[in-house]
C-alpha cells in the first residue's frame, strides 16, 4: 500500500487561526465562524461547528 504524506494548508481552520489572521481575540472569532457558517448553511452547505472554510473566510474579509 502507498502512504502519501500531505502537508498541506488546512481547508478548514479554527478560532484560534481565524484570530490569528483577523486579528481579533478567539471569542470575536468564534463569533465570525459561527455568521460565516450561517450564511454557508442557508445556502445549503455542509458545516463543522467552530471550523470554518479558509478560503470561503479570505472571500468575505477582502483578503
Amino acid at each position: 500500500m502507498l502512504e502519501k504524506e500531505v502537508k498541506a494548508t488546512p481547508i478548514l481552520i479554527d478560532a484560534a487561526e481565524v484570530a490569528e489572521l483577523l486579528g481579533v481575540k478567539r471569542s470575536r472569532a468564534y463569533k465570525v465562524i459561527h455568521e460565516l457558517n450561517s450564511k454557508l448553511q442557508a445556502d445549503g452547505k455542509v458545516t463543522i461547528c467552530g471550523r470554518i472554510n479558509r478560503q470561503y473566510l479570505i472571500d468575505n474579509f477582502g483578503g
